[in-house]
């Protein structure tokens, strides 16, 4: 086979340029950006069999060359990290809804959450200033205005012209707030709602530059075929009580990297902890049919752990799944506000290293045991490392550092013991 890029060049001219790598998943192909039109293009992928004109199938990818750099409000640096006003920003929230009332905003503010996922309608510009009261930021989903869209949110648009007028009228109504930091595009729809996506994606991008867009991922192998339809990957990994009554903790590790590999690194990756119990959204034949005994409500501890993986792989932001589904379940005053207190404190632990977060990321060596995830960075003249049990056995990691340490601390985490032995930090987890 062979492969070829499509573009149009400084004149306007289309070009094409033959791939200097083609395997089954991947063409490469290298160009000198200066030799591109300036402003906005599809840059065509089309593949054909050697020595025949006609194309097997084509893929696109928009493009900018922009003659002045775009400041942007919300963005990305090359580490794959908000930035919001040209500073670092770690999102740590929760997924919301419109169900958000005073009290329900009360609590909310008990945690030291900056961001939610407003889950459901559209959200209204009273909700963005009642966010905005309580210090946090808002992507505001847009889902229901998605031309043919009607997975978990149901869109009565039928054309790219209606969601083009929808999308105008919503960003005239509330594109100036400063509450809003993205659009939610996406969540869990299957492949052939990529095209509809795509579109408003784009589109959503020539009426407000600014800002990103979010999508949320539960099919890492898809990620790549999504790649044209957002800025962000959240993947929700929710593996306490849903079909192995083990509850695997390892998942998550593996979910994010896998999602992260098949991105090839070109997305910014986030994560959605697990903050319900699947018994609210399995009926009892289900269960019984997979064998299901033990749903519950994470644990504190599984919690922290499946939140920590999500960062170790590589996560840079953290919207927990969800506000709305414990207030709507927990009935009970008095087991929300237990239960509620929980999520509180993972978020608060979280909070407490947001400076190390937010801090330049250094290389960890590879060769880990497959029980251990790990990420490191440096911040304050010191080199601060996320060493995470993936199992719920003990386990042991030993991380090269490429010098001996002059000093170990822990700073979090319990039953675990450090030591320096030659230039290795070793981590030993009961």
């Amino acid at each position: 086979y062979a492969a070829e890029l499509v573009y149009r060049d400084v004149e306007g001219v289309e070009r094409t340029a033959s791939a200097n790598r083609l395997e089954a998943e991947c063409a490469e192909f290298e160009l000198d950006v200066a030799g591109l039109r300036m402003g906005r293009q599809d840059v065509r992928l089309r593949v054909s069999r050697k020595g025949e004109a006609k194309a097997l199938g084509e893929a696109s990818l928009c493009f900018a060359r922009l003659e002045k750099p775009l400041c942007r409000r919300v963005t990305f640096d090359a580490e794959r990290k908000m930035l919001v006003d040209g500073k670092r920003f770690f999102p740590l929230g929760m997924y919301t809804s419109t169900m958000m009332t005073k009290e329900n905003y009360d609590y909310y503010s008990q945690a030291p959450f900056n961001f939610a996922v407003q889950y459901g309608r559209a959200s209204t510009v009273a909700q963005l200033d009642a966010y905005a009261a309580i210090g946090v930021f808002a992507a505001v989903d847009v889902r229901s205005l998605i031309y043919g869209y009607n997975y978990s949110a149901k869109s009565g648009l039928k054309t790219f012209a209606e969601s083009q007028k929808a999308l105008r009228a919503k960003y005239a109504e509330m594109g100036a707030h400063p509450a809003l930091l993205m659009w939610y595009l996406n969540d869990e729809a299957p492949l052939s709602f990529v095209p509809n996506v795509t579109d408003v994606h784009n589109f959503l991008h020539e009426i407000d530059p600014e800002r990103p867009t979010l999508t949320c991922i539960c099919r890492p192998t898809e990620a790549f075929n999504f790649l044209p339809s957002f800025d962000v990957a959240a993947i929700d990994t929710y593996p306490i009580g849903h079909r192995d009554t083990s509850n695997p903790m390892h998942v998550v590790w593996e979910r994010q990297r896998q999602t992260d590999e098949v991105m090839r690194g070109m997305r910014p990756h986030w994560y959605i902890p697990q903050m319900f119990t699947w018994e609210w959204y399995t009926k009892p034949e289900f269960r019984k049919l997979n064998g299901i005994t033990d749903q519950h409500f994470p644990t504190r501890e599984e919690m922290l752990n499946m939140t920590w993986q999500g960062i170790a792989a590589g996560a840079n932001g953290i919207v927990m799944y969800s506000f709305e589904a414990m207030r709507r379940n927990l009935k009970d005053k008095a087991e929300f506000e237990k239960t509620w207190a929980e999520v509180v404190a993972v978020a608060r632990e979280v909070k407490r290293f947001e400076p190390m977060l937010l801090s330049d990321d250094l290389p960890v060596a590879e060769g880990l045991p497959k029980e251990i995830g790990a990420r490191a960075w440096r911040h304050g003249g010191r080199d601060w490392y996320l060493v995470v049990n993936r199992t719920r056995e003990a386990a042991e990691g030993r991380i090269p550092l490429g010098a001996k340490a002059a000093s170990l601390k822990a700073a979090l985490g319990t039953g675990v013991t450090l030591a320096s032995e030659g230039d290795a930090l070793v981590c030993r987890f009961a």
